[in-house]
């Protein structure tokens, strides 16, 4: 059983990509500021095309990938969401980490939370994320010139 870890920067960015990966039922990614990078938003859209149940969640029209909604992926913007959550039905990262390319070079923490070694704090992230999700509306395609 996997244990409730720290993370830095690398660790948050390989190990949200390997929750996105290892979905297999539902995911939700809330991170307010988003630009995703190509492997990113290829597993995210993989993961919708293998049936997870996914949905995003940013603060803004201008966050929302234009791949991702014409792959009929959920983006919901929620403007007062600040809160960086990435959760599947086994483990939830709690971040400060947007998912945005350049978070890799920034100063950043997450917490990887386990649901099997810390079910009551799993909960309590998949609540908030799902929370995130009630605030949204769906969202726009951003501009032309902007993913």
């Amino acid at each position: 059983m996997a244990d409730v870890r720290v993370l830095d920067a690398t660790r948050i960015a390989d190990d949200g990509e390997r929750l996105i990966d290892e979905a297999d039922e539902f995911l939700i990614l809330v991170s307010p500021f988003a630009r995703l990078w190509n492997e990113i938003e290829d597993a995210i859209i993989a993961a919708q095309e293998h049936g997870v149940e996914t949905t995003m969640v940013v603060c803004k029209d201008r966050h929302i990938s234009r791949e991702l909604l014409k792959e009929n992926v959920p983006v919901l913007v929620a403007p007062d969401v600040h809160a960086k959550l990435y959760v599947n039905e086994r483990e939830a990262i709690l971040t400060s980490y947007n998912l945005t390319s350049h978070a890799e070079n920034s100063l950043e923490c997450g917490v990887l939370v386990p649901r099997a070694a810390a079910p009551e704090a799993y909960e309590e992230a998949l609540r908030q994320a799902r929370r995130a999700v009630e605030l949204g509306t769906p969202g726009e395609a951003p501009a032309r010139g902007r993913r």
